[in-house]
């Protein structure tokens, strides 16, 4: 889909990354920084404008009221000027929305850029770059094996290990796959150099942004709109120091025989990201042949393509079926 008007928002930041991989602590730290306003999740690519997309022909109120029954109803801050922005478009669509939103958000609450924080809009980065030119990409890379440590224990997504660690692959994969066509627009911050050196690891994500070194980002007191009342179980952690001790205590919660049997399949990946395997593990693909076959035809450029198709299809009309107004 082509994007129906210039965005307003000058140089938007995106962070991106699999679920429970540190976007919420790398999104919570910019989001104290005196120019960048942090967003709570829109999920928008994967949920929300597919919720919308009914209401587009019914006009600005219905959208408005879609989006405020939606879990991007947190990025509502001044509704009537949001409904007034919306009203003002000359043509009313899936990405304009999204434009208008981002951009009445920032304007309500003053700071020059906006940060936009998604888990899974990793996978949509070739259409936030079509809608946001001159968007700028942090992809936060985490330990397949501590993000499936981490999602085990919270009670949206699935307990099997096996399934976690396809879903980690399928993820980075269609990332690597992206984000290397906009090698100047991307950039990887790595969760274990996050946490264990901050100070560190943040001058180079400044300069990637252009903005001004600050001291504010190290500052955990700050309060940020990172994080919705919905979120606090899970995400209570953003308002502390950082803990570098998390980086390995999945070797502590996930057993030997799981953590194998993860390297298994996200093998050839963890070293590619520089993440050492076990004593005894093979890094290869897949040990079986049905493994082997799944990763070289859904994980290749072609079948990851394919795939996001499929799984846009089927949430397409999911949503119609779900959400009919």
């Amino acid at each position: 889909m082509s994007h129906s008007r210039s965005s307003a928002l000058d140089r938007p930041i995106f962070v991106v990354g699999h679920p429970r991989s540190g976007t919420t602590l790398l999104a919570s730290m910019l989001g104290r920084h005196p120019d960048i306003v942090s967003t709570p999740e829109s999920l928008y690519l994967n949920m929300v404008r597919f919720m919308v997309a009914p209401a587009l022909s019914r006009g600005a109120d219905a959208v408005l009221k879609t989006i405020e029954n939606s879990p991007m109803r947190f990025l509502v801050l001044d509704r009537d000027r949001l409904l007034a922005a919306l009203k003002a478009l000359d043509v009313l669509d899936e990405c304009s929305v999204f434009q208008v939103v981002l951009e009445e958000f920032r304007a309500a609450d003053g700071k020059p850029r906006l940060l936009e924080k998604t888990p899974l809009h990793l996978r949509g980065m070739d259409e936030l770059f079509e809608w946001f030119p001159d968007a700028r990409m942090l992809w936060i890379m985490r330990d397949g094996r501590a993000c499936v440590a981490s999602l085990i224990k919270v009670d949206w997504a699935t307990s099997d290990p096996v399934a976690l660690a396809w879903q980690w692959v399928r993820n980075v994969s269609m990332g690597r796959m992206l984000a290397a066509e906009w090698p100047e627009q991307v950039h990887m911050v790595r969760y274990e150099d996050l946490i264990a050196d901050a100070q560190s690891a943040m001058p180079p994500v400044m300069e990637f942004l252009e903005v001004a070194p600050s001291e504010a980002i190290f500052d955990h007191d700050r309060e940020v709109r990172t994080v919705k009342p919905t979120e606090t179980s899970w995400k209570g952690n953003v308002g502390r120091p950082l803990m570098p001790g998390r980086a390995e205590a999945w070797r502590k919660d996930l057993s030997p025989e799981v953590i194998l049997e993860l390297e298994t399949i996200m093998g050839p990946l963890l070293t590619e990201y520089g993440y050492e395997l076990s004593a005894g593990a093979t890094p290869a693909a897949a040990g079986s042949l049905t493994g082997r076959l799944r990763t070289t035809m859904l994980f290749s450029d072609p079948g990851l393509r394919l795939q996001r198709c499929i799984r846009d299809l089927s949430a397409r009309l999911t949503a119609r079926l779900k959400y009919r107004p």
